[in-house]
């Protein structure tokens, strides 16, 4: 039979198995598969003295998406589960729900996005209490025992009053896939920043992350001790970034991506600082009168509302809200040259470079000034403090890092 023919029918088998000592017991099986255009649907409906399960196994392709439902029905109460996968350039994404707030996930995530919560973790390592029984201070409510503190949970950095940062697991996760390195150059006026923040889909992030902030910082201070300009220096430690994440070793899967980060960097000298970055990871010049976003976020979200595809609105209700577009990762070679500014410091104010673990909650400049402004102490790790303890009081639900720049 030619397949084309195939298509156009419905196949069902029906499969009736009758008691003999009970004839009011009965029990039938029925397959049905249908295909209708882009639609392949498998029914499996089975019957007991009027009872009915139905489960559905339910596939449509449209565009770049291929969308699997499975449903069970069982008297009236109907449990779905969503499989979906899209593929977009050279990534394919399968997408699933968050057991606990419904948000759509990746598969291969290991937080949700939106309420925090692991995929993976098992909860309390004592009882075996689910993720939901921890509490904000890791204490398990079910048997009071409380994990012991893990390396990196929470990093700081202080070159002097002027530069500092903090990099922090947050109140949810269950590690911390940040990294931040800082550098002052001694014997010259010039400083260097850099935050990654490692892709939680991807394999081993945290060692990306750090990786990529460690020899991009070197990277920087080599180039510029060598007396290359600020963007050929910026372009350069990318570059060395990118190769030393791809370096990284790992097991490529069907189920796992090769080990990728944000990252942004700052190169400050004078008055002037130079700015590259790939991802979400952002830079902000805050001042008390004139605060603003210093990158743009390489991201679906702005690039759909940027082209007029979508209200912000609407975007945000998508499964792809926090997807990047742009990343340091073996798998992103060919779209890896960062994004440069060049900024003039206009007078006395902070640089700050953080993670979404921050701006989530606060993506505006004048909302992370407003936060500088009520910190009494304006040294750079209080003010790395103020920011992170802001983050936690709205939920912590993402690693936090900043770095900041007192100029």
């Amino acid at each position: 039979m030619k397949k084309s023919a195939w298509l156009m029918r419905q196949i069902e088998c029906v499969l009736e198995v009758c008691f003999d000592n009970c004839q009011e017991s009965r029990v039938e099986t029925r397959f049905i598969t249908s295909v209708q255009g882009s639609r392949v649907e498998t029914r499996f409906i089975t019957s007991v003295q009027g009872s009915r399960v139905e489960t559905q196994f339910i596939a449509s392709v449209q565009e770049s998406r291929v969308e699997t439902r499975f449903i069970t029905s069982v008297q009236g109460s109907r449990v779905e589960t969503r499989l979906i996968t899209s593929v977009q350039g050279s990534r394919v994404k399968c997408i699933m729900q968050c057991s606990n707030c419904g948000a759509s996930v990746l598969l291969g995530d290991k937080f949700c996005e939106e309420c925090g919560i692991s995929l993976t973790a098992d909860g309390c390592e004592k009882c075996g209490a689910g993720i939901e029984a921890i509490d904000d201070e890791g204490f398990c409510n079910h048997c009071g025992f409380r994990r012991e503190m893990r390396e990196r949970e929470q990093v700081e950095v202080i070159i002097d009053s002027h530069l500092a940062g903090i990099s922090d697991r947050g109140l949810k996760h269950n590690r911390n896939e940040d990294f931040l390195t800082l550098k002052h150059l001694n014997g010259s006026q010039v400083n260097i920043l850099v935050v990654c923040d490692g892709v939680s889909s991807s394999d081993q992030p945290d060692v990306a992350a750090q990786t990529a902030a460690e020899s991009a910082c070197l990277a920087l201070a080599t180039a510029w001790e060598k007396g290359e300009n600020p963007e050929s220096a910026m372009k350069s430690a990318f570059a060395t970034a990118l190769q030393c994440v791809c370096n990284i070793p790992c097991i490529n899967s069907i189920n796992s991506e090769y080990p990728s980060t944000t990252i942004v960097a700052a190169l400050v000298q004078d008055r002037t600082a130079t700015i590259g970055w790939l991802g979400d990871s952002r830079a902000y010049w805050i001042s008390a009168n004139d605060s603003q976003q210093l990158t743009k976020d390489d991201s679906w979200l702005r690039e759909v509302v940027a082209a007029g595809e979508m209200t912000e609105a609407e975007a945000r209700q998508s499964p792809h809200a926090h997807a990047i577009t742009r990343w340091l990762g073996a798998d992103a070679t060919e779209n890896n040259l960062p994004s440069i500014v060049h900024f003039t410091i206009p007078g006395s104010g902070y640089l700050l470079l953080c993670t979404d673990g921050l701006w989530n909650y606060a993506p505006e400049a004048s909302q992370l000034a407003k936060i500088i402004q009520q910190t009494s102490n304006t040294d750079a790790i209080a003010i790395s403090h103020s920011l992170v303890e802001f983050a936690y009081n709205c939920g912590g639900h993402d690693n936090i890092t900043v770095a900041v720049l007192c100029l």
